[in-house]
């Protein structure tokens, strides 16, 4: 039970952590523009651009229900559902002991001190 409550703590850790870190929209123009000339691109250049099927692509949906045939198929009967009620019951089960965004607060507080570890231990004493 511990190395589950671990292993959900780092991912959610990872997940939270990636979120922060993700760049504004204006961010990533910036630095895109400074490795490309985004006002001169020229699209005719890329192969095979305008000849793309995107009726091919799957909609969202369309692969949602190729994945749980695929899972059916290899797992049996039932098991994209067991897979989607596994994955909620793990959703409950970390936000009963974790709340992300105090979570979060508590991270940035500590970070500039490097003491991070403090709020990890706080946390490691909530296992089950």
């Amino acid at each position: 039970t511990y190395l589950l409550f671990l292993f959900c703590i780092l991912g959610l850790l990872g997940y939270t952590n990636s979120q922060g870190n993700m760049p504004n929209a204006d961010d990533a123009l910036n630095k895109i523009s400074n490795i490309i000339d985004i006002n001169n691109l020229n699209a005719s250049a890329i192969p095979d651009l305008y000849t793309l099927n995107t009726s091919a692509i799957p909609a969202l949906e369309e692969a949602k229900n190729l994945f749980k045939d695929k899972c059916n198929k290899n797992g049996g009967e039932g098991a994209f559902e067991h897979a989607n009620q596994a994955n909620e019951n793990m959703k409950q089960c970390l936000k009963s002991f974790v709340n992300v965004t105090q979570l979060q607060e508590e991270m940035e507080r500590y970070k500039p001190t490097g003491d991070l570890d403090v709020v990890f231990k706080n946390y490691c004493h909530k296992t089950p």
